[in-house]
């Protein structure tokens, strides 16, 4: 391969490159919103939450941590509470107004104290160990 089929080669891979980029942005605008899917996590796992594996990337930290995430071209921010449903940590963002003019809200993320699973009825447990 001469020197000038190596650069004609590099520059068709550099064209095909792009091509493939535009192709894949000219996609990702093709896919219609989809709602925030509400994800439960234990509070324990908000310092360490791997957000890549939710396809979300951290914007912005504060002193608490992570206070601003992105997730599908949407700005999600943390929130929090501490009351009678117990302490909690969440991502949301406003989607709207509803019909009384109040912000609408869906969440993408929440981290709040997970309770046990209750025991199964009898009856189910009977069928379950019977499969």
């Amino acid at each position: 391969m001469t020197p000038q089929d190596s650069q004609t080669y590099l520059q068709l891979q550099q064209l095909i490159s792009e091509s493939l980029s535009r192709i894949a942005i000219a996609l990702e605008h093709m896919i219609p919103p989809q709602a925030a899917p509400n994800y439960q996590f234990a509070l324990d796992k908000f310092a360490t939450m791997d957000w890549e594996s939710i396809g979300a990337v951290v914007a912005d930290y504060d002193s608490d941590g992570v206070s601003t995430i992105l997730w599908r071209k949407h700005i999600y921010l943390r929130r929090s509470s501490s009351n009678k449903f117990g302490a909690a940590i969440w991502f949301s963002r406003c989607v709207g107004k509803d019909e009384r003019g109040e912000n609408k809200y869906e969440c993408l993320i929440k981290f709040k104290a997970m309770s046990d699973a209750e025991p199964l009825p009898q009856q189910v447990a009977l069928r379950r160990g019977s499969k």
